[in-house]
């Protein structure tokens, strides 16, 4: 519970979501959001790899993925009147 929340409230302050071992054991994930127009996330842009050659700390990987995460322009979800 208490690892949830922090990790929730580091990604909420707008840190990459990260996570080693956890859905399989051998693979770890980074991923950021991808915003709408309206800046509403809308998705994620995750690298997936193993355990051990994926870094979830690595810096300039985090970077690459909000760079190509800010050219993906997600279409704004029309609202029925």
């Amino acid at each position: 519970g208490d690892q949830l929340e922090l990790e929730l409230s580091r990604i909420r302050r707008g840190e990459a979501a990260r996570e080693v071992d956890e859905i399989r054991v051998g693979r770890s994930a980074v991923a950021v959001p991808i915003h709408d127009a309206e800046r509403c996330v809308v998705g994620a842009l995750a690298v997936i790899g193993p355990t051990g050659r994926l870094s979830v700390d690595d810096v300039d990987l985090v970077v690459l993925l909000r760079e190509y995460a800010e050219r993906i322009v997600a279409p704004t979800m029309s609202k029925a009147s």
